[in-house]
């Protein structure tokens, strides 16, 4: 398996149509949700720990 930056996988997500989700961060393994943002197109990431206080 190739080694991705987190801006690779936030590139690889939006091509494949996701817009909301998790995962883990592959450089600090932090568990994270993610959601695009369509004004700036691009993935917005927070601690899933974070998320789920909302």
């Amino acid at each position: 398996m190739e080694n991705l930056n987190i801006e690779d996988i936030n590139l690889e997500l939006m091509e494949m149509g996701a817009n909301v989700g998790s995962g883990t961060c592959p450089d600090c393994e932090t568990f994270l949700h993610i959601i695009f943002n369509p004004e700036r197109e691009e993935m917005d990431l927070e601690r899933f720990e974070d998320y789920q206080e909302k």
